[in-house]
């Protein structure tokens, strides 16, 4: 599927990864977790399934750029943002990405 005409402000998979599409152009506009940006083919980024969380769950932070990074946080806001949307600290956010469900 080429996504030339997939929604801007939505999450692709680019070589495995996952990335977040920020604009169209001859070349898409992806950024990973930590905003790095880089324009790429469309025929190298996919379509992906975005991870959803409530308000209250608990997670496992895997943000390497976080201090709570390998810890169990627990999600305090969701303000639906496409990139990161969930609060799990005062001044921490992270995208479906940054973090991943914990079973029991």
């Amino acid at each position: 599927m080429l996504l030339n005409n997939a929604e801007e402000y939505t999450w692709v998979s680019y070589k495995g990864k996952p990335y977040y599409l920020k604009q169209h152009g001859h070349k898409a506009l992806i950024c990973d977790s930590n905003s790095n940006e880089k324009r790429v083919s469309y025929i190298s980024i996919k379509p992906i399934e975005v991870p959803k969380f409530k308000v209250g769950e608990k997670v496992l932070c895997v943000d390497k750029e976080s201090p709570f990074n390998g810890q169990i946080v627990t999600i305090i806001t969701n303000d639906n943002s496409s990139f990161a949307p969930y609060q799990y600290s005062t001044h921490r956010w992270a995208t479906p990405f940054d973090i991943v469900k914990i079973d029991y």
